[in-house]
């Protein structure tokens, strides 16, 4: 039995639309192995979304180790481990940090950073010997 093209595009988009949810917009699945599409929610109107931005980390004067940085911010406190050679990108909470760089053989170095929301913040950690 032969179905005429017409029919078919129609019949694939009833489908389609029964498949999606009340008040939902049909969005593509991620391909396996494809790389994560970020998000983020700077332009939600919703008061609980998490409004992040990004600290990109680069260290300066120091060709290998490994760097202890304190992150201090007005509701968020951690402590990471990162590589001096590769750096790292923290994904923060919109607003302002203190940064303290600890890396052995190194003066400690300590830095304000203002994350935006959806902005990557470029941070340069410069070190010099004690």
């Amino acid at each position: 039995m032969r179905f005429p093209i017409p029919h078919i595009a129609a019949a694939s988009l009833l489908l389609l639309a029964a498949c999606q949810a009340p008040g939902r917009r049909w969005e593509p699945t991620q391909a396996a192995g494809a790389a994560p599409t970020v998000t983020n929610n700077c332009d939600s109107r919703d008061r609980n979304a998490t409004l992040t931005g990004r600290v990109l980390l680069t260290f300066r004067g120091a060709v290998r180790g490994e760097a202890v940085v304190r992150i201090e911010g007005e509701a968020y406190e951690s402590t990471v481990r990162m590589d001096v050679a590769t750096g790292s990108t923290l994904e923060l909470r919109e607003g302002n940090y203190r940064l303290r760089a600890d890396v052995s053989g190194y003066r400690t170095v300590v830095q304000n950073v203002r994350v935006i929301c959806g902005k990557d913040q470029p941070l340069d950690i410069r070190l010099s010997g004690r």
